[in-house]
């Protein structure tokens, strides 16, 4: 399939005579070479989605509509923080195909979470209020040095258990606690692991104050919602393997 973003499958996906569906996006001039490496196995996909396939075009929270030839189309932002995999994940609809779901010629195994703070905390003003759970206020700009700190680390072992080379794409999912308002899990982070044959990594996923924050409208800054956060790593969002709760300081 060659397309630019999502498409309806449902009339021919089930059909006896589709054993897979390669989906290449709009690869070009070598299409045909691209897709024949991967058909006979010179190369070992690792691709992901990066959206959501839905099984129908109502599951969607949102959708283009034709204004019928004006100059202007109304659109209203009613879904809020439930786009693509959030809104399926808040509403519980099962997709067709998962956002950050891909494929492979080989198999691989998660273990051994783990979530370790930083021993180093936030430093200055802002960052001591965050911290102790208030707002940094007037500091909303979101390149602030210390938003980008290293406040915890993500770590597990991830082994390919199959008998070729291949690259796994693990996804870190976030669950705030329940007082912040997000969506069920939001991606925080994704690693490119590339394993021979039998081979055993671990992987390591830095989190950030900005990560795990939520903005404060009436006060105009960043906050860090009180409660324990809800650790999710996965092949894709609808596939966690392993699941950690920890508090990030």
């Amino acid at each position: 399939m060659n397309s630019v973003g999502q498409m309806d499958v449902e009339q021919w996906v089930d059909h006896p005579n589709i054993t897979a569906i390669i989906w290449a996006g709009v690869p070009g001039q070598e299409n045909g070479n691209a897709l024949t490496d991967v058909l006979y196995g010179k190369v070992n996909p690792s691709g992901r989605l990066p959206y959501t396939v839905a099984k129908k075009l109502s599951d969607y929270p949102a959708l283009a509509v034709d204004g019928g030839h004006n100059d202007k189309i109304p659109i209203n932002y009613s879904e809020k923080l439930l786009v693509d995999y959030r809104h399926f994940d808040a509403k519980n609809i099962t997709p067709r195909f998962e956002f950050g779901l891909g494929l492979s010629y080989t198999t691989f195994a998660y273990s051994a979470l783990k979530v370790t703070k930083s021993i180093q905390p936030p430093v200055g003003t802002p960052a001591k209020n965050w911290v102790a759970g208030l707002t940094a206020s007037g500091d909303g700009v979101s390149t602030q040095a210390w938003l980008h700190s290293k406040l915890a680390t993500v770590s597990f072992t991830l082994k390919n258990t199959g008998s070729v080379a291949g690259t796994e794409i693990p996804q870190l999912y976030l669950s705030y606690p329940a007082s912040a308002g997000e969506p069920p899990r939001v991606l925080r982070g994704f690693e490119n692991v590339v394993l021979k044959a039998g081979e055993s990594k671990t992987v390591s996923l830095t989190i950030t104050p900005l990560m795990v924050s939520i903005w404060d409208s009436a006060g105009q800054g960043w906050k860090r919602p009180a409660g324990s956060f809800g650790f999710n790593i996965g092949s894709s969002s609808r596939n966690i393997k392993l699941t950690a709760t920890a508090t990030v300081v």
